[in-house]
């Protein structure tokens, strides 16, 4: 026997840990399905993990489990946040992941997926670039010698490949091939054709540097679908688009020119980093776009208000807080990652928190259900985030940020369009 939403005025709302039929209709107007997909690599068990729906005054709309593909279902209204607690069942540890502000029809995804570490055997073959008696492969999973692959394939063995991967081959003479998106299973022969493309020279131009970041380091990598293929090189190494660039005093701009394979479908990354900045942590900026030969970077109207302390966990008002410069720009969202030990079982908690900027420098938090991850006093936070992107927190929130993204991995910013820029502010507890 089926029964509606409506019968069921104990509960606060309805919902399940999969996408049954019962989960989809419910009679109040002002409240719409929220899902959530955990989502895991293959043998990591995806169901069973707690998931909190919380209304924006914290009242629980409903505590469920992830069914054993990872879902979760509830009807809430907008306002609210959404938290899964995944246990990890190898060390024990528990990792919280919360969106808050969630809006009507929401699809919440946790990727916790890591890339797969199987290596893969490719042989390629390339025609020859004159005299050359080297070359060097670059992927998105791996790079590798491949000497004389212009007269007998030459195997690379890449890891932490996808089923496809972006391949572009430089010869010793410095002008390259590419091929986007070649599927790639294992021992697959894949050769090149074409003629070979010289670089070009990229130049890139900082202007108005705040006084505060007079030491810039400059990096310009080649992308492909998800990740940069060039310039990374062997060991995780890079091979020369890099720059220190030091702004000397008195002086708020300043240029330098750089050879760059730009294929034609690739998109080139541009990442400004401060080094040693005056101010505790750091102004992030990534630009990226269809490969052009100059990039302009004011970045005045992209300097966000400077963190002035270290952000903390206030147990009364439950909130992160910190302290900030008065003047600066006002951002559109918050990543916060802070940990403790629970009390009971000595294991650790992180947990992860993305949610629209609110009051300033504060950062209010919900309060979970579950006692066992409620803070404690002692709770320290690892990591702050400031976020600016065109199209504010409406676009932020539909990005790939809760789950293995970090700002200091190996994965980039995601791209979700042609072209953007995005600002961000970062700081850690070992700054």
């Amino acid at each position: 026997m089926r029964i509606s939403c409506a019968l069921l005025i104990a509960l606060a709302a309805c919902g399940d840990g999969g996408t049954a039929q019962d989960a989809r209709v419910d009679v109040d107007a002002s409240r719409t399905m929220v899902r959530v997909h955990v989502r895991v690599d293959d043998g990591v068990n995806a169901g069973g993990h707690r998931v909190f729906f919380q209304k924006a005054d914290s009242e629980l709309v409903l505590a469920t489990l992830t069914d054993a593909d990872g879902r979760a279902n509830a009807f809430m209204a907008s306002g609210g946040s959404v938290s899964v607690a995944f246990r990890d069942s190898t060390t024990l540890s528990t990792d919280v992941f919360t969106l808050q502000d969630v809006t009507a029809d929401e699809d919440v995804v946790i990727d916790l997926r890591g890339y797969p570490q199987q290596p893969r055997a490719v042989y390629i073959q390339v025609p020859a670039d004159g005299d050359a008696e080297d070359y060097e492969l670059f992927s998105s999973c791996g790079s590798a010698f491949i000497s004389d692959a212009d007269l007998q394939p030459q195997i690379a063995e890449l890891r932490d490949c996808t089923d496809v991967a972006d391949l572009l081959v430089r010869s010793a003479r410095g002008r390259f091939l590419f091929r986007p998106a070649v599927p790639i299973p294992q021992n697959i022969r894949v050769t090149f054709d074409g003629a070979w493309e010289p670089p070009v020279v990229s130049s890139i131009a900082l202007v108005h540097v705040p006084a505060s970041h007079r030491d810039v380091i400059v990096t310009q990598r080649v992308s492909g679908q998800s990740r940069s293929f060039y310039p990374l090189g062997l060991e995780g190494g890079n091979t020369g688009a890099l720059e220190f660039l030091r702004l000397e005093e008195g002086a708020a701009s300043g240029t330098f020119d750089q050879a760059v394979p730009m294929p034609a479908g690739s998109t080139l990354v541009t990442w400004v980093t401060p080094f040693q900045p005056t101010t505790p942590g750091g102004l992030f900026v990534v630009d990226w776009g269809p490969p052009q030969p100059a990039t302009a970077i004011d970045v005045a109207p992209l300097s966000l208000r400077a963190y002035l302390t270290q952000p903390r966990y206030d147990p009364d008002t439950h909130r992160i807080t910190w302290l900030e410069a008065d003047q600066g720009v006002d951002t559109d969202g918050i990543l916060v990652r802070f940990g403790w030990v629970e009390e009971r079982g000595g294991t650790s908690v992180l947990w992860h928190v993305l949610g629209p900027r609110g009051m300033p420098a504060s950062f209010a938090l919900p309060a979970l259900p579950d006692p066992d991850l409620r803070p404690p006093p002692t709770a320290e936070v690892e990591e702050l985030m400031s976020i600016k992107l065109e199209g504010g927190f409406a676009r932020l929130r539909a990005l790939p940020l809760l789950g293995r993204w970090r700002p200091s991995s190996d994965r980039p910013w995601p791209l979700d369009a042609p072209s953007g820029r995005v600002v961000y502010q970062s700081i850690s507890a070992t700054l």
